[in-house]
């Protein structure tokens, strides 16, 4: 169950890690974020390769000594099969079975004799190797310790990225995305994620106050805590959208524990994710797709990038590879083609 001193830990640990600079002192700051609220038994900053072959621990802190030869046991890691597409965070005990795991060479040969039982393993990085934030723990990590980790993944993703200059993880593409937010029983975002904060920027344009969620949706978040203490279940309530340049974003509200923080679920439907089949049967990319949408609506090369956060001579280049790929060599008939019964914006005239 979350609790206060939870979400305080969360708050603190994100702050501090976005004012690393280096990758010691991003390595110092996450180990001292575990340390602080797991007391694990050991912590660390380790990157692999994909097979397992290499290894480098760019920081460890432990209680005990590490075995002369532990790097003969990496390879039989539980996780070493799972590298290429590491989920977010895992519970080794919990991912390998507790049975099979102690086993293991890795088990007998790391695990016990440094006197862990399980191991959270944290992804900030799952290419071109897999980069993780370990911690290891003499008891099992709990539900609670488990979605607390997971809270923090994405901001260890993030500071990671922009200490080692490495590339972002790119999840596979989907016609919408999901994303999560935790706020304090006073509608205060906690932990609140760079991306997350930017889309929300999307929708709210006069939204400054970043401590705080946009009015809108705070007087919303609001409505559905006052409902909640009178025992209407959150699955009952209305959820929240609104429409922007950027598409559609529909938020639900779920109680967390009962300190009174809740999770919002974010859905966001870009505009140009629900295009006619053509863009399909034209092999469009969905970035493709959603230029092609703007086309239609007589938007200008310009206007495009500042709706979609690119640079005008992209959205030229995606605007070039649809008519290509359409067969047409104007605006006008790529929004014909986009769909029939739309009436273009008239080309301008020539100069």
């Amino acid at each position: 169950m979350i609790k206060s001193r939870d979400l305080r830990w969360l708050s603190d640990s994100v702050r501090s890690l976005y004012t690393a600079q280096t990758v010691a002192e991003f390595s110092q700051t996450a180990i001292a974020a575990l340390d602080a609220h797991f007391q694990p038994v050991a912590c660390g900053v380790e990157e692999l390769g994909h097979t397992g072959t290499s290894y480098v621990a760019h920081a460890l802190r432990l209680e005990r000594p590490l075995p002369a030869d532990y790097v003969a046991y990496i390879h039989d890691h539980p996780a070493i099969p799972l590298l290429s597409s590491l989920p977010p965070c895992l519970q080794l005990r919990e991912t390998a079975g507790g049975s099979l795991w102690e086993k293991t060479d890795h088990f007998n040969g790391i695990a016990r004799p440094m006197g862990f039982n399980d191991q959270a393993v944290i992804r900030a990085q799952g290419w071109p190797t897999t980069v993780t934030v370990c911690a290891y723990s003499k008891k099992v990590f709990t539900d609670t310790e488990g979605f607390l980790l997971r809270l923090l993944q994405p901001h260890l993703a993030a500071a990671w990225q922009r200490v080692s200059g490495s590339p972002p993880h790119v999840p596979a593409s989907n016609s919408s995305s999901k994303l999560r937010l935790l706020v304090s029983p006073r509608q205060e975002p906690i932990a609140l994620h760079p991306t997350l904060q930017a889309i929300l920027c999307g929708y709210f344009l006069e939204w400054k106050d970043f401590q705080s969620l946009p009015e809108p949706l705070k007087a919303w978040a609001t409505w559905v805590q006052h409902e909640l203490r009178k025992g209407v279940h959150a699955q009952v309530l209305r959820a929240f959208g609104i429409q922007s340049a950027r598409g559609h974003l529909f938020v639900r509200y779920f109680p967390v524990g009962d300190a009174g923080a809740a999770e919002l679920c974010l859905i966001e439907r870009p505009a140009g994710s629900n295009l006619p089949w053509v863009g399909g049967a034209a092999k469009l990319s969905t970035r493709e797709r959603e230029v092609l949408h703007w086309v239609a609506q007589g938007k200008r090369d310009g206007e495009i990038a500042i709706i979609l956060g690119l640079a005008t001579k992209t959205v030229g280049k995606h605007t070039e590879n649809i008519f290509r790929k359409l067969g047409v060599s104007s605006r006008t008939g790529a929004a014909k083609a986009w769909h029939p019964s739309i009436r273009p914006a008239p080309e301008p005239a020539a100069k």
